[in-house]
């Protein structure tokens, strides 16, 4: 079992994340799509730190003129905070979200759906109603992740069937 010291404990979540994340990404489900509107999705861009010294996954989109690009990044500590806001409480409204994930907030609509979009990824929720919140789908999967040691005996983690976008 992992120690309960939170950093270290938080930074073995935080790795683990990341390579399950990673791996999907490797195999092609690098877009989020976005929860209202059209337009071409979010997509994945790299995994870098950030001048706090906090690891996170880089996204890009274009610009609404399409000459430039946007580039925003979500802190994996938010994701995983998203994460344990999903499993308690069985969903993730914008409100909890709000208040777990203040740097992935500050980018604006696009930090809720790219978070969200990971929950997707991962096979644990999907976005529910309007675009207010993510439900959990598979608790299990979930608690999986959140406690798993290993994750290369964990097929069940990393669906090679799943499509992120239609």
């Amino acid at each position: 079992m992992l120690r309960t010291d939170g950093r270290i404990r938080g930074m073995a979540l935080q790795d683990r994340l990341v390579s399950v994340l990673d791996e999907l990404f490797r195999k092609g489900h690098v877009q989020f799509r976005k929860l209202r509107g059209a337009g071409p999705p979010y997509k994945f861009w790299k995994w870098a730190t950030d001048r706090s010294n906090a690891l996170c996954l880089y996204y890009e989109f274009p610009s609404r003129n399409g000459k430039t690009t946007n580039r925003k990044r979500v802190p994996v500590d938010e994701i995983l905070a998203a994460l344990r806001e999903i499993v308690s409480e069985g969903c993730l409204t914008r409100k909890a979200f709000r208040n777990l994930c203040p740097v992935a907030e500050s980018a604006g609509p696009c930090g809720f759906a790219v978070v969200g979009g990971c929950l997707e990824l991962l096979g644990i929720a999907r976005q529910s109603g309007r675009q207010g919140a993510f439900e959990l789908t598979d608790r299990k999967r979930a608690h999986r992740l959140l406690e798993q040691r290993d994750l290369s005996s964990s097929p069940v983690l990393v669906d090679p069937e799943w499509r992120f976008l239609p």
